[in-house]
Formats: C-alpha cells, sequence, structure tokens
C-alpha cells in the first residue's frame, strides 16, 4: 500500500510539470486572440482533476481501513496496567 501511495505521488508530480506547457501555451494564445488550444488545455485540467479525485479516495480507504483495524483492537490497557504490577 505505501509502494502504491509513492508512486501515485511521484505521478501526480509529473502531470503537474505536463500541465505547466499547455498552461503556457495557452495564455500565450489568449493574449494573442487565438482560442484554438482552449480545447486541449481543458482536457489536461479535467484528467488531473480526476487523478487528484482518485488519489483522494485511494487515501480515504486506506485511512478507513487503518480505523477500522485499530477500533475492532482490544484494549491494551488491562494487559499494561497487569504487567507493571
Amino acid at each position: 500500500m505505501r509502494g502504491t501511495a509513492r508512486v501515485q505521488e511521484n505521478s501526480g508530480r509529473r502531470e503537474d510539470h505536463c500541465l505547466q506547457g499547455p498552461t503556457q501555451g495557452y495564455i500565450c494564445l489568449r493574449t494573442a486572440g487565438i482560442k484554438a488550444h482552449e480545447h486541449p488545455c481543458t482536457l489536461a485540467y479535467q484528467t488531473e482533476i480526476d487523478n487528484l479525485t482518485k488519489r483522494s479516495k485511494t487515501s480515504e480507504n486506506a485511512f478507513l481501513n487503518v480505523y477500522k483495524a485499530l477500533a475492532e483492537a482490544p484494549d491494551p490497557y488491562p494487559l499494561l496496567e497487569g504487567a507493571v504490577v
């Protein structure tokens, strides 16, 4: 699970860099009055949003699984109290 999160994090960083080029190109074209590249730029951002949503859901599920495991674990207090005496 930890390796998967690291791969997703690295993938997210690469995708951030991939968005920088289309964004800069879009800004230059927008100032020139040309709107031909609006659609690919919008698609690039939507893809990034979709990837972030998937990553968020994966993180939430991982947290929930850990929480459930800890909630089902017995209370260690009686064992620790008995060990100290």
